[in-house]
């Protein structure tokens, strides 16, 4: 590999690791709504209560999409404190009784108000999720594109060899210029 090809490699994973820099808190969150939420306690390495089962399906969805109403700061799932357990139990007794998701969400709603709904339908946080991963495949296309683009480009011509009575020329200037100097 000549020096050109050397440099375009090391600019080429420089701008791949900005890229990734920039992208991994969007990962990070991703994969971390991807994966199935435990019980607070588990998250924080305390062994969950005795009596604890699996969750219910749609039991950890609705946990998520509420907020605990002693202070409308965490979601019921990581919250915690009495009023969340209580809401806890109560989410998970509701739905081995039949009741569907929506159904107490609705309910709780009624209740609570709909200061306790975590993200509103209306809340445009998908679509700027979905906007920022439009921009990273674009900008991704466009490196592909720039570095092909760049490769493509004829190396400049190097500058001709200077005869060598040129060179003696220019050494000639050079010495009498230096001796000017040091008069």
């Amino acid at each position: 590999m000549d020096g050109s090809t050397r440099w375009r490699w090391a600019v080429c994973w420089r701008v791949v690791a900005l890229v990734a820099a920039l992208c991994a808190p969007l990962i990070s969150t991703a994969l971390h709504a991807a994966e199935p939420n435990t019980s607070p306690s588990a998250r924080q390495g305390r062994p969950a209560a005795p009596g604890s089962e699996a969750p219910l399906p749609g039991q950890r969805a609705l946990e998520g999409r509420l907020l605990a109403p002693c202070c409308y700061q965490q979601t019921l799932d990581i919250h915690e404190g009495p009023v969340p357990t209580q809401l806890r139990a109560e989410i998970r007794r509701r739905l081995r009784a039949g009741e569907t998701p929506e159904a107490i969400e609705q309910d709780l709603i009624g209740r609570y108000g709909e200061r306790i709904v975590a993200v509103s339908s209306d809340s445009p946080m998908s679509y700027v999720s979905m906007v920022l991963l439009v921009l990273i495949a674009l900008a991704g296309g466009g490196l592909v594109f720039g570095w092909r683009r760049w490769g493509a480009q004829d190396p400049p011509d190097p500058e001709p060899d200077l005869e060598a009575s040129d060179r003696d020329r220019y050494d000639a200037q050079l010495d009498a210029e230096l001796r000017d100097l040091d008069d």
